[in-house]
């Protein structure tokens, strides 16, 4: 006996209202965790700062990943069934940011270690400081190609909101 689900397309009101909470949330949460984070730097006197505050970034985006499945989970066979280019490339982009997102602290991270090491190399020598390390372009150009890609995304879920009843 094969069983048969119904799929009934969301109204936009059901689909409003689950793509509103992560939406409303995350600047809330971005603000409280980077100045929560920063706040206990500050009182110590610490320059670790602007560590947490690219920390209290991921955590936002880690929020907003887990947060969107989870509200839109409730019309999981109506997306894949109806918009599954869009699924596809919503999951592209997902997969891209957080891989941006991995590679971008990491990198950062030991440009940071290295530029540490040329510091104490150069006071302990007597030499001129080091100036700063830049990123490459190519992490840019993938943050801005994620960016692009964003906005495309967004674009195509107010065309799809857009034209439900």
């Amino acid at each position: 006996m094969v069983r048969m689900a119904l799929l009934l397309a969301p109204t936009r009101q059901e689909l409003l209202a689950a793509l509103r909470f992560p939406a409303l949330m995350a600047p809330f949460l971005l603000v409280f965790i980077r100045y929560r984070f920063l706040w206990s730097y500050v009182a110590s006197g610490s320059t670790e700062g602007a560590e947490a505050w690219r920390l209290s970034g991921y955590l936002t985006a880690a929020f907003v990943f887990i947060a969107y499945p989870v509200t839109l989970s409730k019309y999981d066979d109506w997306f894949w069934t109806t918009h599954f280019e869009l699924v596809v490339l919503f999951i592209l982009f997902w997969l891209s940011l957080a891989g941006w997102a991995l590679v971008r602290h990491f990198y950062l991270q030991r440009l940071a270690d290295e530029k540490l090491q040329k510091d104490l190399e150069s006071i302990s020598s007597g030499l001129p400081p080091v100036p700063a390390l830049v990123s490459p372009t190519w992490l840019h150009t993938w943050g801005w190609a994620n960016c692009i890609g964003f906005v495309f995304l967004v674009a195509l879920v107010g065309r799809l909101v857009g034209s439900l009843q």
